[in-house]
């Protein structure tokens, strides 16, 4: 089990400017996602410059399947894959950090405990720290991914639902719906 690093989980906006000034030095890791289809855009000046590990994944921020640019197995296979090379500090921005940042640092910290086992931790290790809601469909192929069965997914709705909407994981909970039955490959 490999130490989790801090992560800073930003917008593009800001991880500009880090990666602009003299913020960039205390940074040794970078994971920049962007719009599918805009390969360019959102990727920060100073990316291709950055000295440490970096990734880039283009998904764009929706949580159905079918939608063009959503995220894939693919992506999340990548991101897994990346994860070993993380050294130190991770920076982790999206467009406004509050969507596909958040789960990409929930993948980081899930692999990094292990995968399959990790994921109740990992969402322990997040509740109080993330702003934003992680972004559904990289959720639910991180469960697959993982092989969890949908424990992952489901503990991801618990801790980030079950105050709002009691009723939606009592549903959960009650009907044990078939786990990844959406169509997920």
């Amino acid at each position: 089990m490999k130490e989790i690093p801090t992560i800073h989980i930003v917008s593009q906006k800001r991880a500009v400017g880090i990666l602009s000034d003299e913020r960039s030095a205390y940074y040794q890791s970078l994971i920049s996602i962007g719009w599918s289809g805009y390969e360019f855009d959102g990727i920060p000046k100073n990316f291709s410059s950055f000295s440490g590990p970096r990734l880039r994944l283009n998904i764009n921020d929706v949580s159905f399947l079918g939608i063009p640019g959503a995220c894939a197995r693919g992506d999340i296979e990548k991101l897994v894959e990346f994860v070993p090379q993380i050294t130190g500090q991770l920076l982790v921005h999206c467009h406004a950090g509050l969507s596909r940042s958040p789960a990409a640092a929930l993948i980081v910290v899930t692999t990094m405990l292990g995968g399959r086992g990790g994921e109740q931790k990992a969402l322990e290790y997040f509740h109080k720290r993330l702003r934003g809601m992680p972004n559904v469909l990289m959720m639910v192929y991180a469960d697959h991914v993982f092989g969890c069965g949908g424990d992952l997914y489901f503990a991801f709705l618990k801790s980030f639902y079950d105050k709002d909407y009691p009723e939606l994981i009592a549903l959960h909970e009650q009907t044990k719906p078939p786990r990844l039955g959406c169509g997920v490959q």
